[in-house]
Order: C-alpha cells, then structure tokens, then sequence
C-alpha cells in the first residue's frame, strides 16, 4: 500500500430492523427514509483500481464530513502513505475538512464536489466565469446515447474548479422551475 496515491472514500447508512444496532445503531439521516429506526454509518476507501483499502463504521448520527479527516489520518499511519489525494462527494466536505487536508504535512490534495449556490466563491465568480465551454459529449442523436456534456475549467487564488454542464438537465430543470413558479402565482399555460 506504500504506492496508494489515488484514494476514494463514501460512506452511506444501513439501517437496522428488529432488535438490531444496539451498539452502532443511532437516529440519524437515513438515505432509506427510515428515520424510525436505528441505523450505522460505514464507509470504504477504494484504490483507483476499485479495491479496498479499509473500511470504517460510525454510530448512525455521524456526519460525512467528520469522518473523512479520521480516515485520512489512519491511512496515513497504518499504511505510511505519504502523498495522498482524497476524491469526495460533496456530502463528505465542509470548508474546515478542506483547510484541516491542506494544512497536513505533507498536505492532502483532494478533488471534491461543492455545494454550487451554498458557496459564495462557486455562486458568483465560478459559475459567472466566461471561460470557453469545452464539449466532452455532444447532444443526443438516440435515446441509449451517452447525456450531453460540456466542461470548462475556472482557476481562483489557486483553486481549480472544473465545471460540468448537462444541457438536457438545464432544460428540464428550467421547465420544472416555470412550472412551479406558474403554480404559485396561479398563471396557467394554455
């Protein structure tokens, strides 16, 4: 494990029937949408090949974003691995998991998704970048196509941001927007 460079961390939530988690089991977000019941929260770490690396589990009420600076720091120690990038989804991150990566010596790189209108920074600069769009997927001729993408990259005070496009997505997502805000101010289309 010496040569682990690329690691990738998730979590999720199991959720326990019967007399179950009596150890484990705590209230807590259940993705299930079973908030009556006790469930753990277990996550994996991954190698770019896809295999395990270690596993962790948590009392049902832990946050993601709490557990990913344990996880690092455990890997680090147990397998000596010195220069290490962490991939996470958005869930996973808060602003002090990000400082407390790059403050580690050596510092842990880390590519994350972030919340796009909860972050200033994303919110008004990011998104209102007029870098050139670069087409990864064109739009699709046949239903069993690949969705349609387009990227660009945008670069402040030395963060990289790579921002994805759906155009298909936008469409359907600006759609459901009218269509709800017709439904509040009772307009009706004819």
């Amino acid at each position: 494990f010496s040569v682990v460079g690329l690691v990738f961390f998730d979590t999720t939530s199991i959720y326990f029937e019967g007399a179950g988690g009596q150890s484990l089991g705590e209230h807590g977000h259940s993705k299930d949408h079973r908030p009556d019941l006790h469930q753990m929260v277990v996550g994996v770490a991954l190698d770019v090949h896809g295999r395990p690396i270690c596993c962790e589990m948590w009392p049902g009420n832990t946050a993601g974003a709490k557990s990913l600076l344990p996880v690092v720091e455990r890997m680090r120690a147990k397998f000596r691995v010195r220069e290490m990038c962490v991939v996470a989804d958005r869930g996973m991150v808060s602003e002090a998991t990000l400082e407390a990566l790059g403050g580690m010596d050596p510092p842990v790189h880390y590519i994350v998704g972030v919340r796009m209108r909860r972050t200033k920074e994303v919110g008004e600069v990011v998104l209102g970048s007029r870098a050139p769009w670069q087409e990864v997927t064109p739009e699709r001729q046949n239903a069993k196509d690949p969705a349609p993408l387009k990227v660009k990259e945008v670069t402040v005070e030395g963060r990289r941001y790579i921002v994805c496009l759906n155009e298909e997505e936008r469409r359907k997502d600006a759609q459901d927007r009218a269509a709800i805000l017709a439904g509040r101010l009772g307009y009706r289309e004819v």
